[in-house]
């Protein structure tokens, strides 16, 4: 007695692989590079399989796949053009008026900082509303340390003014005397 068995050797199954494959995002450029890195990885792996690979390599190489599929990281949004905003702020905001500072400030507590970068329009829509308002920044020409320095110019020309118009009367009450004074001479002569 000799006992033969026979085996039969089942081709690899690559489907479920290969419908894994097909689950990668086109688009990989929205991803973190380190989680981009470790799908590349992952994929390489996969490829490099062949007819001749073990049905278990071939189930590993599709867990890992799938793992690295899921583990993609979609990128933070780009803030760096609200964060060179943000140093463009005046420091000492006292010669702004209230309603403008008000603006500025409720354009900054908007800001939010979790937005990643497939909502990279509404982080542009911050920094727009941030630009908006350091540029609406009035200064209030009604604060003491303004109105005082002002008043006192406009006194001074008031005064100056006062001045002239005084002189102009005085100028012209002369020129009245003086035509009093010859109507009364004339008078004078003819009687």
């Amino acid at each position: 007695g000799t006992i033969t068995k026979t085996f039969t050797i089942l081709p690899v199954d690559f489907s479920k692989l290969n419908a894994t494959k097909t689950t990668i995002p086109t688009d990989l450029s929205i991803y973190t590079e380190e989680t981009v890195t470790a799908l590349n990885n992952a994929l390489n792996t996969a490829n490099n399989l062949t007819s001749k690979s073990s049905q278990k390599s071939v189930n590993n190489a599709d867990t890992a796949l799938k793992n690295a599929i899921k583990g993609l990281e979609i990128k933070k949004a780009d803030y760096s053009a609200i964060d060179e905003l943000l140093t463009t702020i005046p420091e000492d905001l006292s010669d702004y008026t209230k309603d403008s500072v008000l603006a500025l400030n409720n354009a900054i507590e908007a800001i939010v900082r979790d937005k990643l970068i497939t909502e990279q329009a509404e982080v542009d829509s911050m920094k727009t509303n941030l630009q908006s308002a350091i540029d609406n920044l009035k200064i209030n020409y009604f604060r003491s340390e303004v109105v005082i320095p002002v008043l006192g110019c406009a006194l001074l020309l008031g005064a100056g003014f006062y001045v002239y118009k005084k002189k102009k009367s005085v100028v012209k009450e002369s020129a009245k005397e003086s035509t009093n004074e010859k109507t009364v001479e004339e008078n004078k002569e003819e009687a």
